[in-house]
């Protein structure tokens, strides 16, 4: 909304009369929140330069003359009185300031530490994403390997399956060689006992002829069992 130059320069006036010194937001709120910040600035301007150079409030232009010297006086101590306030005010900022540049230094050379771990902690993690990478392939080799073991070892299987059932088959062999073999062994027991019962009656038999007492039955019976 518009607002004119007198206007500002009443309501910085009357910021005054409060004991405060006349700022952009205040002029605002006394004019009802009116007026841009340009040209609340530049109106405020006008009156700072104008006061300097003893300008009537304009609060007060129809005072009589016989009345604006007081009032001018009191104007002036209210003034100064605002100068004393902003200059406190500007010590105590100054002070602050001051107190924040050292907070903002603090800061900054925590921030140079923050960054300087941030970087510690970019590089940690970067050899920790190469140690993974590294681990990731080492993996993948011994995975490869254990896969051909796997293989290597389901062969194995297979050819000691085949073994076990030749191995089977050789023992069904031997069973049957051995059962063999024992039949032969009691066969040649059993010619071994003849043989040697043969050989009992030819020896006895030869020890009679040697005696000359041996008759021809007997000859023919030996010759029978043979």
């Amino acid at each position: 909304m518009f607002i004119t130059e007198q206007e500002v320069h009443v309501a910085c006036f009357e910021i005054l009369k409060e004991g405060r010194f006349p700022t952009h937001s205040s002029i605002r709120k006394t004019l009802g929140d009116r007026g841009s910040n340009s040209t609340i600035s530049k109106y405020l301007t006008s009156w700072r330069e104008r006061l300097d150079g003893n300008y009537d409030n304009p609060a007060f232009s129809d005072v009589p003359k016989s009345l604006k010297n007081p009032i001018d006086n009191f104007w002036q101590s209210a003034i100064n009185v605002a100068r004393e306030r902003l200059e406190n005010d500007l010590g105590q900022l100054s002070a602050e300031n001051s107190t924040i540049k050292a907070e903002l230094r603090v800061k900054a050379q925590k921030n140079e530490e923050l960054e300087k771990s941030i970087s510690e902690l970019k590089e940690n993690n970067q050899r920790l994403t190469d140690n993974n990478s590294h681990l990731v392939n080492t993996t993948n080799k011994l995975q490869e390997e254990i896969d051909n073991l796997t293989n290597e070892n389901r062969e194995l299987i297979a050819i000691h399956n085949q073994l076990q059932d030749r191995n089977i088959s050789l023992n069904e062999q031997i069973e049957s060689l051995e059962l063999r073999v024992n039949t032969s062994e009691d066969e040649i027991r059993n010619q071994n006992h003849h043989a040697q019962e043969v050989l009992q009656q030819t020896a006895c038999l030869l020890r009679r002829l040697s005696d000359q007492k041996i008759d021809i039955s007997e000859i023919s019976y030996v010759e029978s069992s043979e």
